[in-house]
């Protein structure tokens, strides 16, 4: 309003009204200008003249969002009451005679062209003083801070105009008032959906769809993936996304022949509506690396897969992870040591060639898929039997040394020893072949050299050693010659 349509009024409790106006189109909105608002410059506008006997007085009144600023900011779905600060500035032209009384003031802000009231909370009590300036003919109080809240339902994202006015405790028809620019200031409202994410990563085995996030699996098995992203409390904007795996050699070939790498698949889906999944994987979005077929070689492995994405929520932009969806591989082999290549007769002075070591992984029945069997111990050995005597010539598994279990003379160094893994079936790569061995002249005639293998442990239910049957030759004369 115009200042000049301020009232006289009797000492009495003021009703303060706000008014609040349509939304502005961008860069039309008026900005609230304290310098008039709440200063000197205001009351002089309002009492020009140091000799006016009429007794007027004028409140400005105008909030700001808890941070002085004008910008607020609405969680959607949460309370909307909003806090606010209520600023208040009054002037009055004319002494009053034995001064002003405070008391409860029906603050209120209405929204043009509905009228309705938007302030769901104010400060009840208003209060006049200290007085801060005044040349006896003009005196000024403020200005003073109050805490309030007011309601934004049905306002949406975007800046909106208020108006403040003083009415005297007359009510004023909202049709018959024309607020002045002195009194209007924008607030900028912005609502924020507080959308929030989860994930989820299943597996399967053998058809049976993802439905559990671990399981256990043999060689031969064809393993099935799927995640899931889903948005509650609103609609999630677009996501970036990675799948992550864990455990797989690099060796291995998927299930519908990519070669395994760690080049998962990234991408951005679309928006993800409150209460909706976007699936990645079998049966879904992305189904590349989502079939995977178990080989020996992962026998004592665990192969997972999980998805990351982010931002994870509309006040969290860091990425998170579902849990993975594991398969365990149980290692699952028998071995059993085996030396070829020698038997027969030897002689004196001549030498032994061919010695051939190996090991051969052969669970029995192989209903449960052979695997590689973890890095073992083996240890092939030259066991020289005295005329007359005895070795042990049975595959026997037992907790005793090579040399403890066959006894007799065991002749050192080792033939050859390791730590390795041994494939389903002979071994591959082989056992190194022992040639060049050679019969010492003084050996007894009927000695039995023997070559053994043994290996440790030889089972995942067992780690004991396994000792191979001997391969062994006998001894004899040299020919002469005539």
């Amino acid at each position: 309003m115009s200042f000049s349509q301020a009232t006289k009024f009797s000492l009495s409790i003021i009703t303060l009204t706000f008014l609040a106006s349509v939304v502005f189109p961008a860069g039309v909105a008026q900005a609230y200008d304290p310098s008039k608002a709440g200063g000197d410059a205001w009351a002089n506008d309002f009492c020009p003249d140091p000799t006016d006997t009429e007794q007027k007085i004028a409140d400005a009144m105008w909030f700001t969002a808890p941070d002085g600023s004008s910008n607020l900011t609405v969680i959607e779905g949460q309370n909307q009451n909003v806090p606010i600060t209520i600023h208040f500035y009054a002037t009055y032209c004319k002494d009053w005679p034995g001064g002003y009384t405070n008391g409860a003031k029906d603050l209120r802000a209405h929204l043009q062209p509905s009228g309705v009231n938007k302030l769901s909370s104010s400060p009840g009590t208003v209060t006049y003083g200290p007085k801060t300036t005044g040349n006896g003919v003009r005196s000024t109080w403020g200005p003073q801070v109050y805490g309030g809240t007011l309601n934004v339902a049905g306002l949406g994202t975007g800046t909106y105009e208020f108006c403040t006015w003083f009415e005297t405790t007359t009510t004023w028809s909202a049709a018959s008032f024309t607020p002045s620019p002195n009194f209007c200031f924008n607030i900028n409202i912005t609502r924020i959906i507080p959308w929030t994410t989860s994930a989820n990563s299943l597996v399967g085995v053998n058809f049976t769809p993802p439905n559990v996030n671990s399981w256990n699996a043999k060689p031969t098995d064809m393993l099935y993936w799927r995640h899931s992203i889903s948005a509650a409390n609103g609609t999630a904007p677009p996501l970036n996304f990675a799948i992550g795996k864990s455990g797989f050699s690099g060796a291995n070939v998927w299930g519908n022949g990519a070669a395994a790498n760690n080049n998962f698949p990234t991408g951005t889906p679309s928006s993800i509506a409150s209460g909706s999944s976007y699936s990645i994987g079998w049966g879904a979005n992305r189904p590349e690396y989502s079939t995977y077929r178990v080989v020996a070689s992962d026998g004592g492995r665990t192969l997972c897969q999980s998805v990351s994405w982010g931002p994870t929520a509309w006040n969290n932009g860091a990425w998170s992870a579902s849990n993975p969806a594991c398969v365990t591989v149980p290692f699952n082999y028998n071995l059993t040591p085996t030396v070829r290549g020698v038997s027969g007769v030897g002689t004196v002075g001549g030498s032994i060639d061919s010695v051939i070591p190996d090991v051969v992984n052969d669970v029995p029945g192989n209903t449960a898929g052979t695997t590689d069997s973890p890095a073992v111990d083996w240890e092939m050995r030259r066991i020289e039997v005295a005329p007359g005597g005895s070795i042990p010539m049975t595959v026997q598994s037992n907790g005793s040394s090579p040399c403890a279990h066959y006894g007799n003379n065991c002749i050192n160094p080792v033939k050859g020893s390791g730590n390795r893994t041994f494939n389903p079936g002979s071994a591959q790569p082989a056992l190194p072949t022992l040639n060049g061995e050679t019969i010492r002249a003084d050996t007894p005639v009927g000695t039995q050299i023997c070559y053994t293998l043994s290996v440790r442990p030889y089972s995942q239910a067992n780690g004991n050693w396994r000792h191979s049957i001997p391969a062994c030759i006998r001894v004899s004369k040299q020919p002469k010659i005539q």
